[in-house]
């Protein structure tokens, strides 16, 4: 009778803990549950971490780092897990620093391996990840699982391009557009974007104007996400006026921060320095605040030009007004 007494109390705390955590409205709330739950020795049970990665990962109420770090300390983590922390990367506001690729590229490597498709140790996986050659072991293994599909639609040929540019290897990315464009699906805007990266990574300015033609033979709406990308690619392949020639036809309303940095820098890194200055003083009237990758451009201008000391001090009021500091 004991033991079903106490099998019964310890139902009810579980019941009311996971009430709890339903119920819970911030991070200082979340993480006292969460205290709890370690001190009753649930850390690595299912339904109340996946509650307390739920809440976590949110993008407005959550901490997507201390999502993270709860959800390194799983020693078997779910597909539940993996796809909540891979969204709460995807849907956090600061895109520089939370990237969900390297994620996924984990979870896909976690699902080979429970599927014996590729062999691979799992102190690979539980592994620090180290970007570079965590990355790259990463491709090798999408791409036998690229080639091992039966059916490659355009998303599959577009999440490789895609992952070879983030891992840097963008001849590699040519190489599956061009395998792409001769035996697979017709690309679509995410391929475009990600092949226009490639080539303004590689200086590959024709290649660049063949993206740019396949767009506009295709009569695809230029978003701004395709125009942000050509305007990115044809300055850093060093076509300036075409750059700027499309960054003019977007309307100014219809901007955002992105597209504005990839302008700026590229006139800065050209050495027109009064000319990224210009745009820069655009850029706020319009609307649009300057970030961190805005000012980077603009230390750059300011090294081309040598007029560091003169401009220094509009610099750092500029920062202070944003809410930064250098």
């Amino acid at each position: 009778m004991l033991g079903v007494s106490l099998s019964c109390k310890i139902t009810n705390i579980n019941h009311n803990l996971l009430s709890f955590l339903d119920e819970c409205k911030s991070m200082l709330e979340l993480k006292q549950l969460h205290a709890v739950v370690i001190s009753f020795g649930l850390s690595q049970d299912n339904p109340f971490i996946s509650k307390i990665l739920c809440f976590s990962a949110l993008p407005n109420l959550g901490d997507i780092n201390y999502s993270y770090r709860v959800f390194s300390q799983l020693s078997s983590p779910a597909i539940f897990s993996w796809n909540t922390i891979i969204r709460g990367y995807s849907n956090s506001k600061n895109q520089i620093k939370s990237n969900p690729y390297p994620f996924f590229s984990r979870c896909c490597a976690w699902g080979c391996t429970r599927l014996s498709y590729i062999p691979i140790s799992c102190e690979g996986i539980s592994a620090p990840f180290k970007p570079g050659n965590w990355l790259w072991r990463n491709m090798v293994m999408a791409q036998k699982v690229f080639e091992s599909m039966l059916e490659k639609d355009v998303r599959s040929w577009s999440s490789l391009l895609d992952g070879y540019v983030k891992a840097g290897e963008y001849r590699e990315a040519m190489a599956v557009f061009e395998k792409m464009q001769a035996v697979g699906p017709k690309a679509n805007e995410v391929t475009t974007v990600s092949v226009s990266c490639a080539c303004a990574h590689l200086g590959a300015l024709e290649k660049g104007r063949m993206i740019h033609k396949y767009i506009v033979d295709n009569g695809w709406p230029l978003t701004l996400v395709l125009q942000t990308s050509l305007v990115d690619m044809y300055a850093k392949c060093g076509a300036i006026e075409e750059a700027l020639l499309i960054f003019h036809c977007v309307s100014k309303s219809q901007t955002d921060v992105l597209i504005w940095n990839a302008v700026i820098g590229g006139l800065a890194t050209h050495g027109l320095v009064e000319e990224s200055l210009k745009l820069f003083k655009e850029m706020q009237i319009v609307g649009i605040c300057p970030d961190e990758v805005t000012y980077l451009c603009l230390l750059a201008a300011y090294g081309h030009g040598g007029i560091v000391k003169r401009r220094s001090m509009v610099f750092f009021e500029s920062l202070s007004k944003c809410g930064m500091s250098a």
